[in-house]
């Protein structure tokens, strides 16, 4: 389990470094937090796990089994990546008075 968090807490620093680097960095940070995640809970399991032989053959069996889990998690990714961050985006766009937002405009123009 310990994997798992570690991993899931990743993303997190890896946001926090590309913070600074602008919209630019979301879409390849995602697919990294995707490709780390399944890399290392995938490791795990081979490595603490009697499901696979502790051979090459093993591991790699074991990350092929998981591959189907790879593609959903990657859309997941993709998508909360999306739908945050656009979201975040556009309210801020609608609401900050200094870029002009069309809703702080109409609330201005009341006052």
């Amino acid at each position: 389990m310990a994997v798992v968090y570690a991993a899931l807490a990743l993303p997190a620093l890896l946001g926090r470094w590309g913070r600074a680097r602008g919209a630019i960095a979301l879409a390849p940070l995602a697919v990294s937090s995707s490709l780390i995640f399944f890399a290392t809970t995938n490791f795990a399991v081979w490595a603490f796990n009697g499901m696979y032989t502790h051979d090459l053959a093993g591991l790699v069996h074991c990350y092929i089994a998981a591959l189907p889990f790879l593609y959903n998690t990657f859309l997941g990714d993709m998508f909360w990546t999306m739908l945050l961050f656009g979201g975040w985006w556009s309210a801020k766009l609608l609401f900050t008075p200094a870029a002009g937002g069309m809703l702080s405009s109409i609330r201005h123009a009341r006052a």
